[in-house]
């Protein structure tokens, strides 16, 4: 608990500093937009997705106008998970679909594994399980070769695992 406490005001530090001007350079737009992407698991790991949202939403627009695809992917990646868990699934399919597209045009292979993780556990909640299994099998073989985040190996185990525990196909699991 105190680990995230720390983390959380060293973000909101970071934060306050970048986003203290209207105007800000393209180096402190890519700074702020890592450390969003950096925060969002602090804010998973409080299960505060709420004030993810709230942190994330104001900043849609500035994603839009970026001129860095994996980077947007990885905003509207977050900003879809942070919608799934306060229950607004269709809104959290459009982004993280629109996520993955983003990934694919950059070839970043982490931002297209963690919209294939996001997007693997939105099928789990509209029943779409064979096509959560192959998001989450997707993004598996992104990070084995050469991707190293403990956190995004273990969200893609839990949320291929839940899709076929839903598929009634425990044993595969």
């Amino acid at each position: 608990r105190f680990a995230l406490d720390e983390a959380d005001e060293y973000f909101s530090q970071g934060y306050d500093l970048l986003t203290r001007t209207a105007e800000r350079t393209d180096v402190e737009m890519r700074l702020m937009f890592d450390l969003l992407d950096r925060w969002g698991r602090v804010f998973n790991y409080r299960g505060n997705f709420r004030d993810l949202l709230e942190r994330l939403q104001p900043h849609e627009a500035d994603a839009d106008a970026l001129a860095d695809p994996a980077r947007q992917a990885m905003f509207y990646a977050w900003k879809g998970y942070a919608l799934f868990f306060v229950d607004r699934i269709r809104e959290a399919e459009l982004d993280v679909r629109r996520a993955l597209a983003l990934g694919e045009e950059s070839g970043d292979r982490r931002a297209i594994a963690y919209a294939c993780t996001w997007l693997s556990m939105v099928c789990s909640a509209r029943a779409l399980y064979a096509e959560g299994i192959a998001c989450g099998e997707r993004a598996q073989e992104l990070i084995s070769s050469d991707i190293d985040e403990d956190f995004l190996a273990n969200e893609i185990m839990a949320q291929t695992v839940f899709n076929y525990w839903m598929m009634g196909e425990a044993e595969k699991t």
